[in-house]
């Protein structure tokens, strides 16, 4: 995630947690429309599906911890 920008890097685990685009740029005090650019960057886009997979392997590793 070195290539992104702080508010990018924050913008990720933000939208990784589901936190519509709206509540985001108000956080971050960034114009909703600059996420929706960043969005369109496949660097970027990339990036999210890689914290989506890690989150969703590590929620069912914990998961099967419980059993």
């Amino acid at each position: 995630m070195e290539s992104f920008n702080a508010q990018q890097q924050q913008t990720l685990r933000l939208l990784a947690t589901g936190l519509r685009i709206d509540k985001i740029a108000k956080t971050l005090r960034v114009h909703r429309s600059t996420i929706w650019r960043w969005r369109q960057d496949p660097e970027f886009i990339g990036q999210w599906n890689q914290i989506l997979k890690d989150t969703r392997e590590e929620q069912t590793r914990s998961s099967l911890e419980l059993q």
